[in-house]
């Protein structure tokens, strides 16, 4: 039976969720969300829930601030009993010979200094007991957090669904749907969907789904792991998120007196998406476990459990997020990394605004997806 409406989004991951939140509330719209397996079940289920402005690129940085505002006031805006948001405050990290990474960053940040401030070593063990003294640090912003990720798309699915928003699960799409080089809908195993406005924020399969019309976003991929290390007995105010400069390794804290640290492989490579293990090597759990040990005062216990992460980056570690060249009405918001959780709000903000009002840019300069390939 062919179901119609106005806009598809295809991916019910963080991306699409917010996007089909904002599309919900940006008018009167008929959205659909279409997932081929449950909600939250790809990247977002292996996600670290970080949300933080050091980010690549300053358009970037903005949306994790815009993003930072809306998980705040998150239990407002989705109209849950209480949030699942943790305010922490995130610290930069760098060593002895990062001093030009950081200022970079902090050029970023020029605009609005409040933002950010520069921490000298050992600044942050006297806020923080157990936090080393020995830590080198760059830059601190009490704007950052975290959040289980899944819960939270799941949050943003139901307060969507009470205005109006259709979600089909079990629904994989077989055919992106073309008409005279316009998008008419998508063919799935649960039938066919109509609407003239195609949205696909599918994570790590979006080139899977472009593919049916012989588009690719060339996208590639970072894995790494997380481990769950309980904290030591005399962290007892907590510590902030951990990012390092390099963009490899972070520490964030987690529910229960634990702490939960990571890596990212430094560079992006391709990956079989849909044969992943839960298999997390030696050398990895000794590499986040040495970065874990960099930043507390004392040595930490083995980790408690670990498991893989995965994500999505595009070309040059910059996303893409707008329409599609040579598909009147397909967009695409792919490609954000590690940092899809913490710019996800502001993405689907971004995305409704492009969909809905005929003055706003079809994609944003920097991360329009004129990139993307013709496979034909």
């Amino acid at each position: 039976m062919k179901q119609i409406g106005d806009v598809l989004v295809i991916g019910a991951g963080v991306i699409g969720a917010a996007i089909a939140f904002a599309l919900t509330r940006a008018g009167n719209l008929r959205v659909t969300l279409l997932e081929k397996g449950p909600l939250a079940a790809g990247m977002t289920r292996r996600s670290a829930g970080l949300v933080h402005p050091f980010q690549a690129h300053p358009t970037l940085i903005q949306f994790a601030l815009d993003s930072y505002a809306f998980y705040a006031r998150a239990a407002e805006l989705l109209g849950a009993n209480k949030s699942e948001f943790v305010s922490t405050g995130a610290a930069l990290l760098g060593g002895a010979t990062d001093a030009a990474k950081i200022f970079a960053h902090a050029q970023m940040f020029a605009s609005d200094a409040r933002e950010v401030t520069t921490l000298a070593r050992g600044a942050l063990a006297a806020q923080y007991p157990g936090v080393s003294p020995q830590l080198y640090a760059g830059l601190f912003t009490p704007r950052a957090g975290y959040a289980d990720a899944a819960q939270m798309t799941q949050r943003l699915t139901q307060a969507a669904r009470q205005r109006g928003l259709t979600i089909a699960t079990g629904a994989q799409v077989k055919q992106i749907l073309l008409a005279q080089g316009r998008v008419r809908g998508a063919l799935t195993t649960a039938g066919e969907y109509e609407a003239p406005l195609v949205i696909v924020a599918a994570g790590g399969w979006t080139d899977k789904t472009l593919a049916t019309i012989g588009l690719t976003t060339q996208l590639q991929f970072q894995r790494g792991a997380i481990l769950f290390y309980e904290q030591p007995p005399n962290m007892t105010q907590g510590h902030p998120l951990f990012w390092d400069v390099n963009g490899e390794f972070f520490l964030r804290p987690h529910p229960y007196h634990l702490s939960a640290a990571g890596m990212l492989s430094p560079q992006p490579q391709a990956l079989q998406f849909d044969a992943l293990d839960e298999y997390v090597a030696p050398d990895i759990a000794r590499d986040v476990s040495e970065f874990v040990a960099r930043v507390w005062s004392t040595p930490s216990a083995p980790p408690k459990r670990a498991h893989t992460i995965v994500y999505s980056v595009g070309a040059g570690g910059l996303p893409m997020l707008g329409q599609m060249p040579g598909a009147a009405g397909l967009f695409v918001a792919a490609g954000f990394g590690a940092n899809a959780f913490a710019v996800a709000p502001a993405v689907g903000e971004t995305i409704a605004r492009m969909v809905t009002d005929t003055s706003a840019p079809s994609a944003l300069s920097f991360f329009q997806p004129a990139r993307a390939k013709d496979n034909s």
